[in-house]
């Protein structure tokens, strides 16, 4: 795929207003993943991407959805919801923390009581760029851009 610079940087920051936007994160790197980075969960994810998609005008017939998210049930699930109610009073504190102490200690609180692991391929900032550029659902890996004279 060849695109002009201007081309290329239009759509960087097209896409980078729009995640921010609609996540309420600033992005700071082409890796930044929807999931993972800015906390955008379940029908969080679903909902922005159909928003992208259809903003945009994209084909995403492609796109598997269950390959790169969990859907809002498989991420609450029974054993999350159990988990959940154990750790309860932990995440009080924790949310106390956050007012009394620092954002430093409640984030490493918080990565220890959720676990957040996940098998899925998260899409990221690039992979939203090039899917605008090319016009349909690309991956930064499966995709090669060049610049046009």
């Amino acid at each position: 795929m060849k695109f002009k610079y201007t081309e290329i940087k239009d759509a960087y920051l097209e896409v980078k207003k729009f995640l921010e936007h609609a996540s309420g994160e600033k992005i700071n790197s082409l890796n930044t993943k929807i999931v993972d980075d800015l906390k955008l969960w379940g029908d969080d994810n679903y909902f922005l991407l159909i928003e992208f998609v259809e903003k945009y005008n994209l084909n995403f017939e492609k796109f598997e959805y269950d390959k790169h998210f969990d859907s809002e049930g498989e991420f609450i699930g029974f054993k999350n919801l159990i988990l959940g109610l154990l750790k309860l009073p932990l995440l009080i504190i924790n949310s106390l923390i956050i007012k009394y102490i620092s954002f430093n200690t409640y984030y490493r609180i918080d990565n220890m009581l959720y676990d957040r692991t996940n098998e899925k391929k998260d899409l990221t900032f690039a992979d939203l760029i090039l899917s605008k550029l090319n016009g349909e659902f690309c991956l930064r890996n499966e995709c090669k851009i060049e610049l046009a004279k």
